[in-house]
């Protein structure tokens, strides 16, 4: 739980700077999923296609955020 906290931490800090930082919004939304937080993966994964609609790795990333939560 401690390195999830200080990489959400990193995450943020690097969104604070760029918020269209797909990266980081990326990891911030593996953090999420990996903590049964679907709800905020989710989010990021919306962002992250609004983003950049072309990419594959968002799309997917986004429905594997839905998909646990029986959506």
């Amino acid at each position: 739980e401690g390195k999830a906290e200080e990489a959400l931490a990193c995450f943020e800090r690097c969104l604070a700077i760029d918020p269209d930082y797909a990266d980081a919004l990326l990891g911030k939304a593996m953090v999420h999923l990996g903590r049964g937080e679907f709800d905020e993966a989710i989010a990021c994964g919306k962002r992250i296609v609004e983003i950049t609609p072309e990419d594959v790795l968002a799309h997917t990333q986004l429905e594997g955020s839905i998909s646990p939560t029986g959506f």
